[in-house]
């Protein structure tokens, strides 16, 4: 259609070129003029008509692809139906062997609503005529009790005083007996709130014991340690026990081994002894704390003055009560020569009062042994 218009357009502007009624000159240019333009206008409708025809094949072959498609779906699609339709089918013999079964239980339901219904007739048959006998035996119960009521009415009314009487007694012997039982009740409430609450005494007694212990155990601290190598200690310089032979609850060993100086982990009583060989002659050991000497120990020079030269030994032990952080130290008066291992050690361990560790341990048997037998009577007071 569009080639169609484009030609008609074509043709009727080069018939109105050819038309001039201009001179000979003006004719002959204007006719070229028209020439050129009718072909430019062929060549533009020969694109457009190329350009038309690519696409259309460009849509006949999407049209052509897109039916393939379709057709290859539908093609694959079909062998897919016999096999749905096999399902159809047993869906519906499941459907009609389902409407069976409840054909036939309908059929059965009724036959038992039947039966119910014939049972209900009989049984309230069977009620109406015993309802109509408990009728009869009533109204004769009633003629027979207008005779002997009259007879009777003193025979109950003695019957009733004697009664009235047994009521009254045991009445007054169940107040007793109420009064008793309250009583009794009250004094077992009272022991059973002691109970439990010695109890409870007990109980925070032993938790508090049982802390303490944990804490002595905690307290526990034991230190042996000796000179590794023999070394020239100066005056007043901190001897280096750096051979830790044995430690238990001790923080930071590795910096009593660089320093010499022990810092104490807990507040306890310490037992502190050290042991030092030496060949320097005649000087003094001490134990310090917190630079505070607390004991010496001697080492004299006997063997020194004489003609050869022989190690000697002195030693210092206390007990002190520190603090948490205390520093414990042990030095030399005097420049020593120091021998080493087990011939030069320290020795620090906490220590505790025997007698007051035994009367502990006996007052926590005997604690024990209150709670065991509360134990026991607590069960039997709440029985009864």
């Amino acid at each position: 259609m569009r080639v169609m218009v484009l030609f008609s357009v074509c043709v009727i502007h080069s018939g109105f070129l050819l038309e001039d009624k201009s001179p000979q000159q003006t004719r002959t240019n204007n006719q070229y003029l028209s020439v050129s333009k009718y072909l430019a206008d062929q060549t533009s409708i020969h694109h457009d008509l190329e350009t038309l025809r690519r696409q259309q094949e460009m849509s006949m072959n999407l049209l052509t692809s897109q039916l393939k498609q379709k057709l290859t779906e539908i093609e694959s699609k079909i062998p897919e139906q016999p096999s749905g339709n096999d399902t159809c089918k047993v869906l519906v013999a499941k459907l009609e062997q389902n409407v069976k079964e409840v054909q036939q239980n309908n059929s059965h339901l009724g036959s038992d609503l039947e039966t119910l219904q014939l049972k209900y007739n009989l049984l309230t048959e069977a009620f109406e005529n015993r309802t109509a006998e408990l009728k009869n035996s009533l109204q004769e119960l009633k003629q027979l009790k207008n005779i002997q009521q009259l007879q009777s009415l003193n025979n109950l009314n003695e019957k009733f005083q004697k009664i009235d009487y047994s009521v009254s007694s045991l009445k007054s012997h169940e107040q007793a007996r109420n009064q008793d039982f309250l009583a009794l009740y009250n004094l077992t409430i009272q022991s059973e709130s002691e109970m439990h609450s010695k109890m409870n005494q007990y109980r925070n007694e032993m938790s508090n014991k049982i802390n303490e212990l944990q804490r002595n155990i905690n307290n526990k601290v034991s230190l042996t340690a000796c000179v590794e190598h023999q070394t020239m200690f100066s005056s007043d310089e901190t001897i280096k026990f750096t051979d830790i032979r044995t430690t238990i609850n001790n923080a930071n060993i590795s910096s009593f081994q660089s320093t010499g100086l022990y810092v104490c982990t807990v507040s306890y009583l310490y037992l502190i002894s050290v042991v030092l060989m030496s060949k320097t002659g005649a000087h003094e050991i001490n134990i310090l704390k917190n630079n505070n000497k607390i004991v010496s120990g001697w080492m004299d020079d006997y063997y020194t003055s004489s003609a050869n030269t022989y190690w000697s030994s002195a030693a210092a032990v206390t007990t002190t009560w520190s603090q948490e952080g205390d520093i414990v130290k042990v030095t030399s008066t005097t420049t020593a020569y120091i021998y080493k291992d087990q011939t030069s050690f320290l020795t620090i361990v906490t220590a505790e009062n025997a007698i007051v560790q035994r009367k502990k341990e006996k007052r926590t048997k005997i604690d024990s042994l209150q709670i065991a037998m509360e134990i026991q009577v607590i069960p039997a007071l709440e029985a009864n």
